[in-house]
């Protein structure tokens, strides 16, 4: 495998965890039914940068996941230009 598309699939993989761990912050936020149950207006002391954090993190992961898949294509692209030169 080309070091450029191995180094890009590494980076997937890597976006693929943060992703999940964005994700499960972001769905242990609890909703406005889960807190409204419970008589309160307020959700539970839970701090609000935790969830802005995990959205920047997600919104960052999704980036990098971009930025992985054009690096393979562009690899992909040089790869097929060199063997045509070859042939």
């Amino acid at each position: 495998m080309l070091p450029a598309i191995s180094s890009a699939q590494q980076g997937l993989q890597q976006s693929e965890v943060q992703v999940d761990r964005a994700v499960a912050q972001i769905s242990a936020w609890p909703s406005s039914s889960q807190f409204a149950a419970t008589g309160s207006s307020a959700p539970p002391a839970m701090d609000t940068v935790d969830l802005s954090a995990a959205a920047i993190s997600l919104s960052q992961a999704t980036d990098a996941h971009a930025a992985d898949t054009k690096a393979i294509a562009v690899a992909d692209d040089v790869h097929k230009q060199a063997l045509s030169l070859v042939a």
